[in-house]
C-alpha cells in the first residue's frame, strides 16, 4: 500500500467520477430499481431518450459504476412511476452524495429507513446467540426470556471532552455484550460470564450495596443493580444472568460501559420495565461513575443511541443526539496497541486528576475571561471563541493547566470542523483532524504512550488518512481512517507489521461498522426460577 495514494479532496461534487464503494444498500436497490424497469418492458435506450440522458451513462448507474444526479434519479423515477418507497430512496441515494450537509443528512434518514424496511439486519455482533441460550439453560437449568445486546464504541474525535459538557462525535460498533437474562422470584442476582476469567458473582438486590473501586467486572454489575434498584424500588426481583462478548477488554472500546448498559437493560427487563432512552443513558453513566471514574455520558449515551451506518453527535446537558451518515466510500480499522488500559489504578488516577485539572482550569479561565461564576467550557466558547481563549490561557494558567485547556478547547473545535467535514464527505480533511486530536492528546493532554504513538504513524505509513488514539488513552487501541477499498489491505498491514511480531490475537486488528445502540429482545418464556 502506498501513503495516501488517492485522498486529495473527496468532496461531494467528485464522487460522481468514482467507483461506488459496494454496499448492501446500493446493491439491492439498483436490484430494484433494474427489476422495475424490466417489469415495465422499458429498456435504457427508450430511457435514456425519454429523460434526454446519454444511455451509456444510465448504463453505468445501473451497474453500480457512476451516480446519479438528483434530477436524473427524479426523472428515472417519474419516467418508470416507480413505487413510493422505492422512489424516494432512489432520489435520496442521489441526494446523499450530490446534496448539501443538510439534505445529506435528510436522505441518509429516508434510506436508513428503507434499508431497515427492505434488507435483513446487520450482525451486530460475533457471538453465537444460540449459544448463550444454550449455555444459559446448561447453566441455571431453565431457558433465557430475554437476549440483550450492547454495543461497544469508537468515538472518532471528541476525547476527553464529554466530562466538560462539549460535544463529542463517536459511533456504536458491531462488537457487542451480549446478555441473556431470566427474572428470579427472590431478591437476589446470579451472574456468569462464559470468559472463564471472570469468576461467578451473587449478590442480594439493595440500593446500598455500594460497588469497590477494584473495576473488577463484578463492580460494574452490582454498579448496575445498585441504580436498578434506586430507580424501580420495591418490590426487588432478582435474575439470572449470562454474559458474553467481542467488545475487547482495556482497549479504549468501552467494554466497561457495555457491561454496565447490558446488565441494566436486563435487571429492567427482569422486572418487565422499559425505561425511556434518555434516562437509561443519564442511569448507566451515573451507575459507572460509582466504580471510581468520574467520566462523562458519552460512552453509555452511543451505547444506547448508536445508529447503523451513522456516527453521533453527543451534547451533554442537555442530552441530544444527532446522527451524522458516514460516506459509504470511509472505513474504520481499529488496531490495540498491545498495552492494556483498565480503568484502574494509575489509569484511573490520572483520568481522574485531569478531570480535577479541567475544573481548575476553567475556574481560573472564567476570571481571565471576565466571566460569570457559573458559565461552562460552552458558555466561554460561546462568548469568545477557542483561539481567543487560548491566548488568555497562555497569559494566565500554569503550564499543565495550559495544556488541558488548549487541548479542551482545540478539540471542541475539532468536533465541529469534523461534522462539517463529514457531511462534506471529505476525507482528507477528516483524517487530518483525527491526526490532530492524536498529537494533542500525546502533547497536551499526556495520555498516549510510545505504543500508541507509533501503532498510529505506521497506520498513517500504510495509507490511513488519519489515526488517533481512542478511548482514555494510557494504551489500549487506535482508530484509522481510510478508503473503504483499501481497508481490508490496511488491517493486514497491521497485522502483519504490528500485532504478530508482538503475539497479539487475532480481533485485535479489526474493521468495524457503525452499528445500532442497545436492544432487548423477548425469548422463550416460563415461570420465574429460584434455585
Amino acid at each position: 500500500m502506498k501513503r495516501r495514494e488517492t485522498h486529495g479532496s473527496q468532496g461531494v461534487a467528485g464522487a460522481a467520477d468514482r467507483r461506488l464503494a459496494a454496499s448492501e444498500l446500493r446493491d439491492e436497490l439498483l436490484r430494484r430499481m433494474r427489476t422495475a424497469r424490466l417489469e415495465r418492458s422499458a429498456s435504457l435506450r427508450a430511457l435514456a431518450v425519454r429523460t434526454g440522458m446519454s444511455p451509456t451513462l444510465l448504463v453505468l448507474v445501473e451497474q453500480g459504476k457512476r451516480l446519479p444526479s438528483p434530477r436524473l434519479a427524479s426523472e428515472w423515477v417519474e419516467t418508470l412511476d416507480l413505487p413510493t418507497d422505492l422512489a424516494q430512496a432512489f432520489v435520496a441515494w442521489a441526494r446523499l452524495h450530490h446534496g448539501g450537509p443538510e439534505e445529506r443528512i435528510a436522505a441518509a434518514l429516508v434510506l436508513d429507513g428503507w434499508r431497515r424496511a427492505n434488507l435483513p439486519a446487520p450482525r451486530r455482533t460475533t457471538i453465537d446467540e444460540s449459544f448463550v441460550r444454550e449455555r444459559f439453560a446448561a447453566r441455571f437449568g431453565a431457558p433465557a426470556t430475554h437476549i440483550v445486546v450492547a454495543p461497544g464504541r469508537v468515538n472518532l474525535i471528541g476525547e476527553h471532552i464529554d466530562y466538560n459538557l462539549l460535544p463529542v462525535l463517536p459511533m456504536a460498533i458491531d462488537r457487542a455484550v451480549v446478555v441473556a437474562v431470566r427474572e428470579r422470584d427472590d431478591q437476589r442476582v446470579r451472574a456468569c460470564n462464559i470468559d472463564e476469567r471472570h469468576a461467578p458473582c451473587e449478590f442480594e438486590l439493595d440500593a446500598r450495596n455500594v460497588p469497590d473501586a477494584s473495576g473488577s467486572w463484578s463492580s460494574y454489575l452490582r454498579a448496575a443493580a445498585s441504580i436498578v434498584t434506586s430507580r424501580l424500588g420495591e418490590p426487588r426481583r432478582g435474575a439470572d444472568l449470562l454474559f458474553a462478548g467481542d467488545v475487547p477488554e482495556a482497549a479504549g472500546l468501552s467494554s466497561s460501559s457495555a457491561l454496565v448498559v447490558g446488565a441494566v437493560m436486563a435487571l429492567c427487563a427482569a422486572r418487565g420495565v422499559e425505561l425511556p432512552r434518555e434516562e437509561l443513558m443519564e442511569l448507566c453513566a451515573r451507575g459507572e461513575r460509582l466504580v471510581g471514574v468520574q467520566s462523562g455520558g458519552m460512552d453509555q449515551a452511543i451505547c444506547l443511541g448508536g445508529r447503523l451506518d451513522h456516527a453521533v453527535k453527543v451534547g451533554f446537558a442537555p442530552l441530544s443526539l444527532q446522527p451524522a451518515p458516514l460516506p459509504a466510500a470511509w472505513r474504520f480499522v481499529v488496531a490495540h496497541s498491545g498495552v492494556l488500559a483498565h480503568k484502574a489504578g494509575r489509569a484511573k488516577d490520572a483520568y481522574n486528576e485531569r478531570v480535577r485539572e479541567c475544573a481548575e482550569a476553567l475556574a481560573l479561565l472564567r476570571r481571565s475571561a471576565l466571566a460569570r461564576p457559573e458559565a461552562d467550557w460552552r458558555e466561554l466558547l460561546r462568548i469568545h471563541g477557542a483561539e481567543h481563549l487560548v491566548a488568555l490561557a497562555e497569559r494566565g494558567l500554569p503550564p499543565t493547566l495550559l495544556r488541558r485547556s488548549r487541548h479542551v478547547l482545540q478539540e471542541a473545535a475539532r468536533v465541529e470542523q469534523a461534522v462539517l467535514a463529514l457531511a462534506c464527505g471529505d476525507l482528507s480533511r477528516f483524517g487530518a483532524l483525527m491526526d490532530a486530536s492524536h498529537a494533542s492528546l500525546r502533547d497536551d493532554y499526556e495520555v498516549s504512550c510510545p505504543e500508541l504513538d507509533d501503532l498510529a504513524q505506521l497506520a498513517r505509513d500504510l495509507g490511513a488518512a488519519g489515526a488517533r488514539l481512542v478511548g482514555a488513552g494510557f494504551g489500549g487501541c487506535v482508530v484509522a481512517l481510510c478508503e473503504a477499498r483499501l481497508a481490508q489491505g490496511l488491517a493486514d498491514e497491521l497485522r502483519e507489521r504490528w500485532q504478530e511480531p508482538r503475539q497479539l490475537p487475532e480481533w485485535s486488528v479489526q474493521v468495524v461498522r457503525a452499528s445500532d445502540g442497545a436492544s432487548t429482545r423477548r425469548v422463550d418464556a416460563g415461570p420465574a426460577c429460584r434455585a
